[in-house]
C-alpha cells in the first residue's frame, strides 16, 4: 500500500524537478510522438492546463514546446486532455535533448498536475495513475482511474 502522506509529496517533487530541468533544454519540435490522454475529467477542471511526469523507460516528463524551449502545458476542454510526451536521449533527469516519447514500456506511476496557467503556477490538484501501458508511446486513462491529491 502507498503511504498517502509521502505520495503528494513525491509527486510535486518529481513534478518540479522534471519541469525545472526541462526548462533548461531544447526539445526537438519533430512529429510523430506518443501522448498521454486522460478522459471523463470533472468539468471544474475545463479550461485548466496538464502536466506530467512519470518513468516509462526513463524519466518522461508531458508539455508542449512553443517557439523554442516556451513550455507552455495542453488545455483541458470538455472533460480530456492529451498531453504531449517527452523524453531525453541520454539517462537521468538531465533533459538536454528532449525527443518524442514513443515507447512501449509500463509505466509504474504516471502523475499529472492540474495547473490554473499555461505556464504552471498555481496548482489546482494532482492525480496519480498507476501500472499505465504504452503502446508507441500513447496510452489513455479515465479519471476515475487515478488517485487525486490535494
Amino acid at each position: 500500500m502507498t503511504n498517502k502522506r509521502f505520495f503528494p509529496v513525491m509527486l510535486v517533487i518529481v513534478l518540479a524537478l522534471c519541469m525545472a530541468t526541462v526548462g533548461c533544454g531544447k526539445g526537438s519540435k519533430g512529429g510523430g510522438g506518443g501522448g498521454f490522454t486522460i478522459t471523463d475529467i470533472p468539468s471544474q477542471y475545463n479550461g485548466k492546463y496538464a502536466g506530467l511526469s512519470g518513468l516509462a523507460g526513463n524519466v518522461i516528463v508531458g508539455f508542449q514546446i512553443n517557439d523554442g524551449d516556451k513550455i507552455t502545458y495542453p488545455r483541458i476542454s470538455n472533460g480530456k486532455v492529451s498531453i504531449p510526451l517527452w523524453r531525453d536521449t541520454e539517462s537521468g533527469l538531465e533533459t538536454k535533448n528532449l525527443v518524442r516519447y514513443s515507447g512501449n514500456d509500463t509505466a509504474l506511476t504516471i502523475g499529472v498536475t492540474i495547473f490554473d496557467s499555461e505556464n504552471g503556477g498555481n496548482l489546482a490538484v494532482g492525480i496519480a495513475f498507476f501500472s499505465v501501458k504504452f503502446s508507441k508511446g500513447n496510452a489513455t486513462s479515465s479519471w476515475k482511474e487515478g488517485i487525486i491529491r490535494n
